[in-house]
């Protein structure tokens, strides 16, 4: 073994053949704090056999997983890429004129920077089969579901309004949006629903045609005022509606 004494002797462009053990040997002896060889890649045999996935076993995996996981791993399974790399794909990697695909990073704890080798940033092939899957993912999901273009704020629209067709107080619905005035929370959210409209438009046609009978709803339980009876049994077909 060569001891630290001696490698002032040794010529330094020429280290001993057991430069790194002799390292490995002087960090228990408290010549170092760390293991200076935990650092430097060393070459050796894999310790453990990589699992092989069969055609069927990676079909019955793709089935059990949802977006955006399933699409990366059929390209894991397609292209073959590291994991570092799949994660650092970005549309415009993707020629769809010559079908190919050029790996130019990856990402790692978050964190993107350049592939592993020089090797790594060659063109790859996309077969048409996985460029359909990829471009059906890159579709958004309410357009592919056939309800158009809508945004995050569409949801709180839908909110608010799903709350007064449900019949919430408007106070209720105030709080709830966290508006800071209850008129915010009336005009400018709030919408009545097709359906609604409709149905308290056939309430008015039905009256007005002696379908119905005049019943109030809005919580005034008081019998009509003889106007009101008047208006509703009148024959006459004369009718003047103000705003």
């Amino acid at each position: 073994m060569v001891t630290l004494a001696q490698f002032g002797t040794q010529n330094e462009t020429q280290p001993p053949h057991n430069f790194p053990r002799d390292l490995y040997v002087c960090a228990p002896v408290d010549f170092t704090d760390r293991n200076p060889i935990a650092l430097v890649r060393q070459s050796g045999g894999r310790r453990a056999i990589p699992r092989i996935l069969t055609v069927q076993e990676i079909k019955l995996l793709l089935a059990e997983l949802a977006e955006p996981c399933r699409t990366m791993v059929l390209v894991a399974a397609c292209l073959g890429l590291r994991a570092s790399e799949i994660m650092g794909l970005q549309w415009s990697d993707f020629d769809c004129d010559y079908r190919t695909v050029l790996i130019r990073r990856g990402v790692v704890n978050g964190r993107p920077g350049d592939t592993k080798t020089e090797a790594s940033r060659k063109a790859l092939p996309v077969d048409p089969s996985l460029a359909v899957a990829l471009l059906e993912l890159r579709r958004p999901a309410a357009v592919r579901a056939g309800l158009g273009k809508i945004g995050w704020h569409t949801f709180r629209h839908s909110y608010s309004t799903l709350l007064r067709s449900m019949g919430a107080d408007i106070k209720v619905q105030q709080e709830l949006l966290r508006h800071s005035t209850v008129q915010s929370t009336m005009n400018v959210y709030t919408q009545a629903v097709s359906e609604q409209k409709r149905v308290a438009n056939s309430a008015v046609v039905d009256l007005l045609f002696g379908r119905v009978a005049f019943t109030p709803t809005n919580g005034n339980q008081q019998a009509p005022t003889a106007a009101q009876r008047a208006f509703v049994q009148s024959p006459s077909s004369d009718c003047y509606c103000g705003a």
